[in-house]
């Protein structure tokens, strides 16, 4: 219903957000109000990093969700690829190899733009 669909795109852009804000020190340092910044335990970006993917491929349906989460999804890997992540190149080819979905295909080619 219309609710759910505001409850998901809201929590995509806090996502979003909180990840923009919180992820690593150098795009922190761009925030113009050091209280914006926010601590994201090393536990905490292990979980996200290893359900990122698969978050982003099984929101296709919800096209402004995708987008978000792509987004974050960039940040963080600008952040750590390759050598924080470096499973997530090989993760995203196995995903298109293995797909035949196009919401599916559709969400990681966004995200690799």
């Amino acid at each position: 219903n219309g609710e759910s669909r505001i409850i998901r795109s809201a929590a995509a852009v806090y996502f979003k957000n909180l990840v923009k804000k919180g992820w690593s020190l150098h795009l922190n340092q761009q925030a113009p109000n050091n209280n914006e910044q926010i601590d994201i335990s090393k536990e905490d970006r292990e979980a996200i990093k290893q359900h990122m993917v698969t978050l982003v491929c099984e929101c296709g349906r919800y096209g402004d969700v995708m987008k978000q989460l792509s987004a974050a999804l960039v940040i963080i890997s600008a952040s750590d690829f390759p050598k924080n992540w470096p499973n997530l190149l090989p993760e995203i080819v196995q995903r298109l190899e293995h797909s035949i979905e196009l919401r599916i295909i559709l969400g990681m080619l966004i995200t690799a733009n």
